[in-house]
Order: structure tokens, then C-alpha cells, then sequence
């Protein structure tokens, strides 16, 4: 894989942010196309100078593990510091835990009407929804699933993994209902049975169930996965080790 790390200005977000884009082994041996996966809290994704106590989600050492992983350019770019970052991936203002967000949709236009054409011009993408997936964890999580509820038309697959849902789980559960996922493409969403960032395992599990039960009743089984983990984390090196085969749910492989 190919890592390319710089520093970019984001005017409506008020703040700098770390762009990387990881270009598939292949991407200098051949002239074609490739799905592209955004990833939430960027900084934690490759670089373990740059990540939350040094922990990484470990995409390339397990593109070095496994040869059955799709090629896909990935596009991370970092989250903001403190509560700006709950601001900028919350849909809803925090019905409980503390004071904070309800900034989400200025973060997904900037996604969509800035970042995203930029990436699909400068590199070869397969920039229809159907190929574009967006991940995250934690409140990243929360983001992602809004993402593709909310613009199938740009995310057409999502992963949440450990998503903070209990923070606004009654807003969520509204969006869920009130929306058109016919041209959702794929959805996985997991949590840890021992989930502890921010509420406790109860708070994780129960909510995610409930969100799970939610995207049931709007999508097919083949679109939607969900998982318990068993003594699953609130942390990177837990979801580093499930990533693969969150990847291969997403992409259908094997």
C-alpha cells in the first residue's frame, strides 16, 4: 500500500486535519478503477505516531495478512480535538452524557460537496455510491450510519463499529424510521459485550440492538449485518482485529 499523509484547511469546519489516502498495491501497475472507503477519526487509522495511545486499526499490516481483501483506496482524514469532535459527528444534540452535538450536517456536506469530489478527481475511484463506502467507530460509528441514512446517494455502504447510539438514540431512531434506504447498498454495524467509552456495556449493547432492530425493518438481511463481539472493546486493537472481516462483509468477499 501506498500512504499519502498532508495537512489541509477546512474552512466550514473551522480547523486543520490530517488527509490520508492509502492507494492499493496495485494502483501503480494498472490504469484501473477502485471502491473507495472513507474512515472516520483518520489519525487513528494507519500512522501509530499519530494515533490514540499509539494504536492504530492496523489496515496495513492486514493487507500484509490477508490476500483476500478487496483493493480499495481508503480516505481518512482526522477528527477534531475534545468536544469539537462530538459536535462534528454527533446528527443530534446528546439527549444524556454531556453537552454536544447536533453539527453532523455540516460535516457530511463537507464530505460530499468538497473532500469527495476532490478525491475522485485526483485519484481513480469508482465514485459511484454503490462503490463508496464510509466507516468509523465510537461516534465515527454513529457518523457513518447517519452518512449513508442520510445520502445514500454519496455512501452507498456503512460500517459502525461500537457506535456511541445511546447519546441521542431516540433522534437516531427516528431518522432510521422516517428514511429510504432503497438504494442503500450494505450496512454492518457490530458493538463489544464489553463496550466502555464514554457509558457503560449496557448502554452500547442495548442501544445497538435496538438501532439493529430499527435497520430490519427497512433493509433486506443480505444488506444488513450485525455482530456481538464477544468481549469486545471500546478500542483500536479491538477493532483492528475485526476490520478484515468487516471489510469482506462490505465488499462481499470471502
Amino acid at each position: 500500500m501506498n500512504l499519502i499523509k498532508k495537512m489541509i484547511q477546512i474552512d466550514t469546519l473551522d480547523r486543520e486535519a490530517a488527509l490520508y489516502v492509502s492507494l492499493p498495491a496495485s494502483y501503480n501497475e494498472t490504469d484501473k478503477r477502485y471502491p473507495t472507503v472513507y474512515m472516520l477519526d483518520g489519525q487513528n487509522v494507519f500512522l501509530a505516531n499519530d494515533a490514540f495511545q499509539g494504536e492504530t486499526w492496523g489496515i496495513m499490516e492486514a493487507y500484509e495478512d490477508h490476500d483476500d481483501l478487496p483493493e480499495v483506496i481508503f480516505v481518512a482524514l482526522s477528527s477534531a480535538p475534545g468536544d469539537k469532535r462530538l459536535d462534528e459527528y454527533g446528527p443530534f444534540p446528546f439527549t444524556n452524557y454531556r453537552h454536544a452535538g447536533g453539527k453532523a450536517e455540516t460535516t457530511l456536506d463537507y464530505l460530499i460537496e468538497e473532500l469527495k469530489p476532490t478525491i475522485d478527481t485526483q485519484y481513480r475511484t469508482m465514485p459511484e455510491p454503490e462503490y463508496t463506502a464510509i466507516a468509523g467507530a465510537s461516534m465515527g460509528g454513529v457518523f457513518a450510519l447517519y452518512a449513508t441514512l442520510r445520502r445514500p446517494d454519496a455512501f452507498g455502504m456503512a460500517a459502525s463499529l461500537s457506535g456511541a447510539f445511546f447519546v441521542s438514540e431516540a433522534d437516531f431512531l427516528a431518522l432510521i424510521e422516517g428514511s429510504d434506504l432503497t438504494d442503500v447498498k450494505r450496512v454492518y454495524v457490530d458493538t463489544g459485550d464489553e463496550e466502555e467509552g464514554g457509558g457503560s456495556p449496557e448502554d452500547y449493547l442495548m442501544s445497538n440492538l435496538r438501532i439493529h432492530e430499527a435497520l430490519k425493518d427497512k433493509l433486506p438481511q443480505e444488506r444488513l449485518a450485525f455482530r456481538i463481539i464477544e468481549s469486545g472493546r471500546h478500542f483500536e486493537t479491538d477493532w483492528a482485529m475485526r476490520f478484515p472481516d468487516v471489510l469482506r462483509t462490505l465488499f462481499q468477499t470471502t
